[in-house]
């Protein structure tokens, strides 16, 4: 007999004895022990709704009555955290047939000071208590205590900058600058806190071994008493295969001083890079610009100094060039 043939035989056995245990005396014994469990659980219900129990609620939270020329420029919570205490048919009550109230804070009632008003705990809890049936006791709220910034109006476009982390495949690159939609964003704050806000930032983007363009959309991070429009943005990453290039680029003497000359032996090296198909032909030797820089040199020197990177187009990556020094010689030209 072949081995499956024994699994099917042994399965047969195994579901039979699984129906069999539910018949006969088995089976009245597993219907009695759900009837007492049942019985068991509607007393320890009504136990339940007779005692005093505590629960939490989250109760919506809403600014009416703001004027068309005021603008709320902080982040309020979405809810509050309301902690009550009452018997247990009550609490029931607001998760099958009760609607749960929420907080209003009228734009009517607020002190506001510099654009900024409170509302303290104590306030808060005399307002919902108001919601809820007479008998529910409030014993917390958390916040405990809300700050609501205000703005009439003034605003002012700013630049969003990216915090990004990316990485790319071994045979991929960027194949340009990293595109924002939009670039600038509108600020709203109070005159005074405008003034010190020069740009946004976003959160941070980690994207790691790309091989292909996408678009992903990034929020932007807050910032205390100030509304951003939009909040969040796309951001374009182009990706693009990446093949080596080769070239020789000449490398240039920095800052001589009137009356030198810095005499540079290979004159030129060969460059290195990874550059995209698309402008595999488009990149030039002139794009780039190698140079030794005379501080670096003195005028009496003659000797290898390190050959530094000083312009590179940014569609290209993983530049290097070999060699990576080379000798310098000083002439006086007077």
């Amino acid at each position: 007999m072949r081995w499956i043939e024994r699994i099917i035989i042994q399965k047969n056995r195994f579901l039979k004895e699984v129906r069999s245990s539910f018949r006969g005396q088995r089976k009245k014994e597993l219907f009695t022990f759900f009837v007492f469990l049942i019985i068991a659980s509607f007393f320890w219900l009504l136990q339940w709704m007779k005692e005093s129990i505590e629960t939490d609620f989250m109760v919506p939270i809403e600014v009416i009555n703001v004027p068309k020329n005021m603008l709320l420029t902080s982040d309020l919570p979405k809810s509050l955290n309301i902690n009550v205490k009452d018997k247990g048919a009550t609490i029931m009550s607001y998760y099958f047939s009760r609607p749960i109230p929420s907080y209003k804070i009228d734009f009517r009632s607020l002190n506001i000071e510099r654009g900024v008003a409170s509302v303290a705990s104590d306030e808060i809890i005399a307002s919902v208590r108001k919601k809820f049936v007479a008998s529910v006791e409030i014993i917390s709220v958390f916040p405990e205590t809300l700050t609501l910034h205000f703005s009439r109006g003034e605003s002012k476009s700013i630049p969003v900058s990216l915090l990004t982390s990316i990485t790319t495949s071994s045979s991929s690159g960027l194949s340009g600058s990293l595109r924002t939609f939009p670039s600038h964003i509108t600020v709203y704050a109070p005159s005074d806190k405008l003034k010190e806000i020069s740009k946004a930032y976003s959160e941070a983007i980690v994207l790691h071994n790309l091989n292909d363009s996408i678009t992903t959309t990034v929020r932007l991070q807050k910032i205390d008493g100030v509304r951003l429009v939009p909040d969040q943005i796309k951001v374009l990453i182009p990706i693009e295969p990446f093949t080596e290039k080769k070239m020789e680029v000449s490398v240039e003497g920095i800052g001589a001083p009137a009356g030198f000359t810095m005499r540079i032996f290979p004159i030129k090296v060969s460059l290195v890079c990874y550059v995209s198909i698309d402008n595999y032909n488009r990149i030039k030797p002139s794009d780039f610009k190698l140079g030794v820089d005379f501080s670096a040199v003195g005028v009496s020197s003659s000797a290898k100094y390190p050959v530094k990177l000083l312009k590179s187009p940014v569609s290209v990556s993983k530049i290097r060039f070999q060699p990576d020094d080379v000798e310098v010689l000083m002439e006086e030209t007077r």
